[in-house]
């Protein structure tokens, strides 16, 4: 067999082939055997049928299966040559017997693009140091503080003041008219709400209404007056104003433990637990700069290298990426009007998100199958577990479910692009950032 190929945009190619006579001889010998066993004919035992009788009474049907078989040779041989990967067959574009025996048979078919990968051993990457400020310690304390605060109710008379917290409800009006008939069903907090708690600061809820219930006490009706901002979630409303009629209910006042106090269940008192927290807080770091480094590693391949990707592969992910998109805002209880006024939108997105996903892996496969990077059954094994305890059933039926609808597959493929990564981080050339006055540390 002789194959030649011609490639052609969007990811396509024409095999061309010309297969021998013997080898298509062969293939209508093994079609035949097989039918021979299932054909039922009147006058012939089954499996006895000769061969002349079968060709006369499935000739058609025979014809088709041995262009399929050929076909299927075909591409087998163009993928063994390591000159072609092949996703699918869009169609034959071609076929044709000769007298001789042999046949000529043009196939088209979708095929991985064909890029030239960039050097990605020693990829450079810079990386924060690694130093645990005493500041971010004591916000992380004063949080827990906050965490067990108390909120004592002030005394009848007593003003509403900046840092104090108000319990209201609230209702607001354009023009005359209720706001919540304005807004979507998910936007209405902005309209009105019952029992709500505000601590008076100047980024609250809107701009002006903490301002507007400074000096006022609880017991009191209030009117706040508020222009919309010009950044504001609903265009339509930009720049109107909104009146407000706020009822306040009780005035608060937010009293905190004592470091010592929250360090009460900690062994070695509020010391220990400053080392405990910044243990956590390195480890954050630790966490972040992996993240920092695998961003960085995608981040260089994707400009290092560009090719066109396949537009039917596209087509099918960014559907997906559509379909998630839609389930997840229906999940959240976002309208049906509110979903598709956002279509567009939604699209654009997925096709984006898709196009992105897919360069990832087209490049990570490459890389991963030169350099040899498998999944191994204690990786696969690990993963199955965590995701059988988070669904609360065994191992085992775990698996059986994942290999019931194809997530087996798919589990296995982002532990092997995970592998790369981890890889080419491994192989990356990583300086850490000199911090100011100091000489900077080698990478960890």
């Amino acid at each position: 067999m002789t194959i030649t190929i011609e490639r052609k945009p969007r990811c396509r190619a024409l095999v061309r082939a010309e297969i021998p006579a013997e080898g298509v001889e062969e293939a209508r010998r093994r079609i035949l055997r097989d039918l021979v066993q299932r054909a039922k004919i009147p006058g012939f035992r089954k499996g006895k049928t000769p061969r002349r009788v079968l060709e006369q009474r499935f000739g058609k049907q025979v014809a088709h299966q041995l262009e399929t078989k050929l076909a299927e040779q075909i591409l087998r041989k163009a993928e063994d040559i390591r000159e072609l990967s092949i996703l699918k067959a869009l169609k034959v574009s071609a076929s044709q017997g000769h007298a001789d025996g042999s046949w000529s048979m043009v196939v088209e078919v979708l095929t991985n693009p064909s890029f030239e990968l960039p050097n990605y051993k020693g990829i450079p990457l810079q990386v924060p140091p690694l130093e645990v400020d005493p500041a971010a310690v004591d916000e992380v304390l004063e949080m827990r503080r906050k965490e067990r605060a108390d909120y004592e109710d002030l005394p009848a008379g007593t003003p509403l003041e900046m840092g104090r917290f108000a319990v209201v409800d609230y209702e607001g009006f354009i023009e005359g008219a209720p706001l919540v008939d304005r807004l979507t069903a998910e936007a209405r907090y902005f309209a009105q709400r019952a029992d709500t708690w505000f601590k008076l600061e100047e980024e609250i809820f809107l701009p002006g209404f903490a301002e507007g219930l400074v000096g006022h006490q609880a017991g009191e009706n209030v009117q706040v007056r508020i222009v919309l901002p010009e950044d504001f979630a609903f265009e339509d409303l930009r720049g109107h104003e909104v009146e407000y009629a706020v009822a306040i209910k009780a005035v608060k006042e937010e009293r905190l433990p004592s470091l010592e106090s929250i360090a009460e269940d900690v062994p070695g008192g509020l010391e220990e637990l400053r080392t405990l927290v910044s243990s956590q807080l390195a480890q954050a770091q630790l966490d972040h700069r992996q993240r920092a480094l695998e961003s960085g590693i995608l981040e260089y391949l994707h400009r290092a290298v560009d090719f066109e990707l396949p537009p039917e592969v596209v087509s099918a992910h960014a559907q997906r990426n559509v379909d998630k998109l839609v389930r997840h805002n229906q999940s959240m209880g976002v309208p049906e009007e509110v979903i598709r006024g956002q279509e567009e939108a939604i699209v654009e997105a997925a096709g984006k998100r898709a196009r992105q996903d897919l360069k990832t892996e087209f490049i990570l496969s490459e890389i991963g199958r030169i350099e040899g990077i498998e999944v191994t059954p204690e990786q696969l094994r690990r993963e199955v577990n965590e995701i059988a305890e988070a669904s609360g059933m065994s191992h085992s039926k775990a698996m059986q479910r994942l290999e019931r609808n194809g997530g087996l597959r798919q589990v296995a493929q982002t532990q092997f692009f995970r592998n790369v990564v981890d890889f080419l981080v491994a192989e990356a050339n990583i300086t850490v950032e000199e911090a100011e006055g100091s000489t900077p540390p080698p990478a960890s």
